[in-house]
């Protein structure tokens, strides 16, 4: 079974997520706000989507769409 590269990408990045935490010695709460406060700074959604609006800000509102 071939696997999407999607899938692959967030399998990696739990990967690193994990690693950095042991690495950091973050507890998962410290990390969550961490990481909520990264996709906050940038105006993206609460899971790291980049949302219409901030696409049209940046002139980028015929790149991507997705349903939210």
């Amino acid at each position: 079974m071939r696997v999407r590269r999607r899938e692959r990408k967030a399998a990696w990045d739990s990967e690193r997520i994990r690693a950095l935490r042991w690495h950091m010695g973050l507890t998962q709460q410290e990390l969550d706000y961490m990481i909520a406060g990264y996709y906050r700074a940038r105006g993206w959604t609460a899971v790291g989507l980049i949302p219409p609006e901030k696409l049209e800000e940046l002139d980028l509102g015929d790149v991507l769409s997705y349903d939210t």
